[in-house]
């Protein structure tokens, strides 16, 4: 039997060798667990959903657990899962890791443990409230769903049904930002004023400049169920390709949340009234008209609080 305790100790390490951009491949890695290995039956068995660039770096990172087995990969593409299934293949020399396309699947399986959920944005919510029903445990990619309600009904879920989750904010794992948190909370920086906190958002545009018109969906990609709850529309190359997806309010809200949710953690952690505290906010944004593109491209919100910190 493997103790909650235990899942925790293994999901902090998780996020730790789930390598974020910017950080060096050799420091991502470093946390992999010391000692012996597990033994067959007491391995963490996991199903990774979503193993595109993302989600096949925080698989590369589970394999390299001793007390981690990774034992299904799940993704519309063809290709992608049967990479995944390879690398998976390769590293335990054998062929036990399965392959599917649609997540349901997985959720009845009582050989799988948990889940590491790397979707794109519109399947966060959905995956996770499911796997928590399921009585699965998770690692998340971040942000947690596309709107507030979809966050609330995922913190709902992990507490109602008593599982551990936890949300690729990678930056909690980098010695660096925890130093700077705690100078900034001990009062070494002295008394904090005021806060910056900035995203690559307006440098990003589309990559796909080709015809918008409905396409034909190419050979092994379930283009349905890539779309799964989002609004039912015909295919074009301009909707799933990166960062095109990114851009659009049907899949993600833009990187306003996807890199806003690092930087605005980090300001929260080392500045804990920016969480606590209530706050007035004036806000002003500018809109994408870019192909298929829609949702917000640049913005400038200013929080203010009643001690005078902004």
């Amino acid at each position: 039997m493997i103790h909650r305790s235990d899942r925790r100790r293994f999901f902090k390490q998780a996020i730790a060798v789930a390598s974020a951009a910017g950080f060096s491949q050799s420091a991502a890695f470093s946390a992999r667990s010391k000692g012996s290995a597990a033994a067959p039956g007491n391995k963490i068995t996991i199903a990774c959903i979503g193993v595109g660039g993302r989600g096949t770096a925080n698989m590369r990172g589970f394999l390299q657990e001793d007390d981690a087995r990774v034992v299904a990969v799940c993704d519309p593409y063809e290709d992608k899962r049967k990479k995944a299934k390879a690398l998976v293949d390769k590293t335990y020399g054998d062929s036990a890791c399965s392959m599917h396309k649609e997540y349901r699947e997985l959720l009845d399986r009582k050989d799988i443990q948990a889940f590491m959920i790397a979707t794109q944005d519109h399947w966060h919510a959905v995956i996770a409230v499911a796997a928590a029903r399921a009585g699965k445990d998770m690692y998340c990619e971040k942000p947690l769903g596309v709107s507030v309600k979809e966050c609330q009904a995922i913190r709902g879920a992990v507490r109602k049904h008593k599982r551990v989750f936890q949300t690729g904010t990678q930056q909690r794992s980098d010695p660096r930002f925890r130093l700077a948190c705690e100078l900034a909370r001990n009062g070494y920086v002295g008394k904090i004023h005021t806060l910056q906190v900035a995203t690559p958002g307006p440098n990003y545009k589309p990559s796909y400049k080709g015809a918008l018109d409905p396409q034909p969906t190419p050979a092994g990609f379930d283009f349905n169920h890539w779309l799964g709850p989002a609004p039912e529309k015909p295919f074009n190359p301009g909707r799933v390709g990166w960062p095109d997806w990114y851009l659009i309010w049907d899949y993600c809200a833009g990187f306003i949340v996807n890199w806003g949710v690092h930087h605005l953690d980090i300001a929260n952690w080392g500045c804990p009234e920016v969480g606590r505290e209530p706050f007035e906010v004036e806000c002003a944004a500018s809109y994408r008209n870019e192909g298929l593109t829609d949702n917000v491209a640049s913005w400038k919100a200013t929080f203010t609080y009643g001690s005078g910190l902004r």
